[in-house]
């Protein structure tokens, strides 16, 4: 059954290129429909050799990998040569594993954008909370208002701040304060 599918597959085909060939040839205005129009031709070779429909992109890449060969005999009766086959296949192939390897880049890319989305979004929250800490620091005189100011300005809840740390930041500004170093 496979066979009588090519075989008839191979006779469309020929048909078409004694068609394409006994069309007017196209005026410049029509070279890229007419590239494209070449490429599908030859595309559908590729498809019918390989026995499975291409993608518009791994079809580009085939007939790019192929440099745009017409790999079926001009009669249909004729047998396809093995080293044609073969060569398709290897084609195939090739620019399968560059799609496997350009959809990896891709995600790879992908995931390093929604990292430094984190870490831009991660420098804007540090960027605020730092100065309102460095406010806090700057405008209090006391612990308590020291406290009640990082409470008010940062989103922590004050069970979460670290309060001897926070508080001895504030002391040893306090202390730089004092001695006149500010």
């Amino acid at each position: 059954m496979m066979r009588q599918y090519q075989t008839a597959s191979l006779l469309c085909l020929a048909l078409m290129v004694d068609c394409f060939a006994q069309t007017v040839p196209p005026d410049a205005s029509d070279a890229d429909a007419s590239q494209s129009t070449e490429m599908a031709l030859r595309v559908l070779q590729y498809e019918l050799i390989v026995g499975v429909e291409l993608d518009s992109q791994l079809a580009v890449c085939v007939d790019t990998e192929l440099h745009n060969a017409w790999m079926l005999p001009e009669k249909a009766q004729t047998e396809l040569s093995a080293k044609a086959v073969e060569r398709v296949r290897r084609r195939l192939e090739i620019c399968q594993a560059g799609a496997q390897s350009q959809a990896k880049d891709l995600r790879l890319a992908a995931e390093i954008r929604i990292g430094m989305e984190a870490q831009l979004k991660a420098a804007r929250a540090l960027e605020l909370s730092k100065n309102s800490a460095r406010n806090c620091l700057n405008k209090t005189q006391t612990q308590d208002t020291y406290k009640d100011c990082m409470t008010a300005a940062l989103p922590v809840a004050s069970v979460q701040f670290h309060w001897p740390r926070w508080l001895a930041l504030f002391n040893r500004r306090t202390s730089l304060v004092a001695m006149g170093a500010d």
